[in-house]
């Protein structure tokens, strides 16, 4: 994988990170596409409208939104991305948030620079309270 399309992934996962931590549905909509599927943590299936919908029913909250121990793997116009997943987040009143392992599968847009997010899987860590 060259170092451009690292790099490209990356900035992708910042602005993702970012757009998560600020509960921006208009980022969002436009980084996750338009079949996108997350497993999360517990197991629960979301398409890319329910993921949508937790924010814009006020249900999801975000305080805290990061990535770090980043690694990247391109194949072609796809790539997956490990990462380890930090959030404080409030759903619905509780607390939700942790520590995750979350695989990132991107898919190549319109354009060389243009990535957007097919799936996500989330996994708790042992850092993640129980």
């Amino acid at each position: 994988m060259s170092d451009v399309m690292e790099n490209q992934i990356r900035a992708f996962a910042t602005q993702w990170a970012a757009a998560e931590e600020m509960n921006d549905t208009t980022t969002l909509d436009h980084l996750l596409n338009e079949d996108f599927i997350a497993v999360g943590p517990l197991g629960f299936v979301l398409n890319k409208a329910a993921w949508l919908e937790r924010y814009r029913s006020g249900d999801l909250k975000n305080r805290n939104f990061a990535l770090d121990d980043f690694s990247v793997r391109g194949y072609g116009d796809f790539a997956v991305a490990i990462a380890r997943h930090t959030q404080e987040t409030i759903y619905k009143g509780r607390p939700a948030g942790g520590v995750f392992r979350a695989t990132l599968i991107l898919k190549r847009g319109s354009s060389a620079e243009d990535w957007r997010l097919i799936g996500l899987q989330l996994s708790p860590t042992a850092e993640t309270p129980r």
